[in-house]
C-alpha cells in the first residue's frame, strides 16, 4: 500500500471477517499449518493457492466482499488484519484487492518459505489494533469516519476504534453486544 494514499484520505476500512472461521476452513488452516515444514517455498506456494481456491469458492460471504467494495470505490483505503498467518493472508488480500494486509508474521526460513512458528506476536484480540497502529505508524487514521468489520468478540478493541462497527456474521457474545450497542450486523 502507498500509505501517501491513506494521507490524503484518512479514513480507513477494515475487515476481520472476509472468510468466517467455519469448522471446514479451521481444519485446512490446522492442516496447512501441520505440513509446511516440510514443504519447499514452491510447494507451500502452490498448498496456499488450493487453500485460497477452497477458501474463496466455499466461504467468502458476499455481503462482506460487496461492503468492502463500496468502502473502495468511495475512497476508504482498505485493510484486511487477521490473526491468521502471512503464509496465506497476505495473498488472499491481495486476491481481493485490499490495500494493506496485516496479519500474523510466521518465521521466514532461508527458502523464502515459512515455518510454522509465529515471529512475534500473533495477530489476535488487542494485538490486532496494536499492529494496524505499528503498520501505520505516524499516518494519520480519520478513526471516526473509518469501519471494521469483525465476526468475533476478540475483535472489541478494533471495533470500538472506529465510527463504524459491523458485525458479520457474529459468534453469539458479538452479535448481543452488536445489537446493544445498535451496530450493523450482516448475517
Amino acid at each position: 500500500m502507498n500509505l501517501p494514499s491513506l494521507r490524503e484520505n484518512p479514513s480507513l476500512s477494515a475487515s476481520g471477517a472476509i472468510a468466517p472461521g467455519a469448522d471446514r476452513s479451521r481444519l485446512l488452516k490446522e492442516a496447512l499449518l501441520r505440513v509446511i515444514d516440510a514443504l519447499s517455498a514452491a510447494e507451500q506456494e502452490e498448498l496456499v493457492t488450493g487453500f485460497l481456491d477452497e477458501l474463496l469458492a466455499t466461504r467468502l460471504r458476499r455481503e462482506v466482499s460487496e461492503s468492502v467494495g463500496a468502502d473502495r470505490a468511495a475512497g476508504h483505503v482498505t485493510a484486511l488484519i487477521s490473526a491468521s498467518p502471512d503464509v496465506y493472508v497476505r495473498a488472499l488480500g491481495s486476491r481481493l484487492g485490499f490495500d494493506l494486509v496485516v496479519c500474523t508474521r510466521l518465521v521466514e526460513r532461508s527458502d523464502g518459505g515459512k515455518a510454522s512458528r509465529v515471529a512475534g506476536r500473533n495477530c489476535k484480540g488487542p494485538e490486532k489494533l496494536a499492529a494496524l497502529q505499528r503498520h501505520l505508524g505516524d499516518t494519520p487514521v480519520a478513526w471516526e469516519t473509518s469501519r471494521a468489520y469483525s465476526d468475533h468478540i476478540s475483535d472489541l478493541p478494533l471495533l470500538e476504534r472506529v465510527g463504524t462497527p459491523v458485525a458479520v456474521h457474529p459468534e453469539r457474545r458479538l452479535r448481543a453486544l452488536a445489537r446493544a450497542r445498535g451496530w450493523t450486523t450482516l448475517g
